[in-house]
């Protein structure tokens, strides 16, 4: 499998994380603080900027919109949902609720140059094996599924027409 390097310009850099900070704010307004995840509001400025960015890599990759709302309710592309990774080896995640019937794209990379890279996709309910589920150190056990085991991203054509 092999990844594909997707640019990001300035203006896109700074609409992604725009979106991130919008969406922390949105929660911070609420007076909602406690994280899914446990992760602290500080690391969620930087965790949603990076996940608005991977999301908009695989909308322009893909050719289609993206609102940048990042509501739960929606999926994050179209009907994908994006996994974002800032260390090039690491691991899509996946877990028990997230959907069985999406793709879920892993995107990694730290944005310098505007350079982040699609290292490919897997089904939800196809990345729910036992023996990927695992406990990191964090606390939060997770399928984290094998990089051989994602298909490329081209596979992922089919659904969404490029421009």
């Amino acid at each position: 499998m092999g990844s594909v390097e997707v640019r990001l310009d300035w203006d896109e850099m700074m609409r992604g994380c725009t979106a991130g900070s919008m969406r922390v704010v949105r929660h911070l307004m609420k007076g909602d603080l406690d994280h899914k995840w446990g992760m602290s509001t500080a690391l969620a400025f930087d965790n949603n900027c990076y996940g608005c960015l991977a999301e908009l890599v695989v909308a322009k990759h893909l050719g289609v919109w993206w609102s940048g709302e990042g509501l739960y309710e929606f999926s994050d592309v179209g009907q994908v949902e994006v996994r974002y990774a800032h260390k090039r080896n690491f691991r899509l995640i996946l877990h028990d609720d997230d959907l069985d019937d999406r793709p879920y794209v892993l995107v990694t990379g730290e944005g310098a140059g505007g350079s982040f890279w699609i290292d490919g996709w897997i089904m939800g309910r196809d990345g729910k094996h036992d023996e990927w589920w695992e406990d990191p150190g964090t606390s939060r056990p997770a399928y984290f599924v094998p990089r051989d085991q994602l298909r490329p991203i081209e596979d992922l054509h089919g659904v969404y027409k490029r421009k």
